[in-house]
This record gives structure tokens, sequence and C-alpha cells, in this order.
């Protein structure tokens, strides 16, 4: 199973130097999962540069995978890791959905690439 985070599907959608590496995450949908905060965030970043209609059709190429919903358990374990490795809301939900689905985690974020099964690809300037 892969999870790639907010940053990943940007630079996938933006066609940054890493998006082929995200399109390797993403060429299996049925083995993609988008946290629920992924499908917010993604929509908040292309929505500065695009209309709401393509905006929407981003999301529904998102939704080709599974969405996974911010559980209870979800929050209570992303609290847990942020607060044990001082790390934001936004990562810590990333791990938890990413641990408690046996998921690999895609993604720029620097905040997590320390961490056991997360393939981290530093954010490129074009």
């Amino acid at each position: 199973m892969n999870l790639v985070d907010s940053s990943g599907w940007i630079e996938f959608f933006r066609d940054g130097p890493y998006a082929s590496y995200f399109l390797e995450a993403l060429r299996d949908m049925d083995e993609v999962i988008v946290p629920t905060l992924c499908f917010y965030e993604v929509f908040s970043y292309v929505m500065k540069d695009m209309s709401d209609g393509e905006a929407l059709q981003v999301v529904a190429f998102m939704q080709q995978a599974r969405a996974v919903d911010m559980t209870d358990s979800v929050a209570v374990l992303a609290a847990r890791l942020s607060a044990k490795h001082k790390i934001p809301l936004s990562p810590g939900v990333i791990l938890a959905t990413a641990q408690l689905n046996n998921a690999v985690i895609w993604t720029q974020d620097s905040f997590i690439k320390d961490f056991p099964g997360v393939k981290y690809y530093p954010e490129k300037k074009d």
C-alpha cells in the first residue's frame, strides 16, 4: 500500500522534477490511500493557479485511490506522534494514517523523512 502525501500529489500535478518518482507510487491506484487531509491541502494549493473546475478535476483524479478518513484512532495516534517527535499536525496525520494502514509514505516533507517506510524526495527548484 502507498500513501502519497500532499507534497507528492502537488509535485506530480505540477510536473515537478520528482513527478516521475511519485508516478511510480500512483501507477496502481488500487494500492494508494489518500488521507482526507490531503484532499484539503492539494485542493487549496491548486486553486491558487487553477479554476475551481480544474481543481475539482485534480480531486477527482485523487478519488481514484482509497480515501482514508481522519478517525479518532488516526487523530489520537497523530497527536502521540506529533508530541513525541515534535512534528506539526499534517505530518503527524500522514504518519498515523500510514502506520494504521501499513502503507509506504511518498513525500517531500522533511519532517518525516527519517521515519521507517518513508520514501523522501527533497524539493527541487525547477
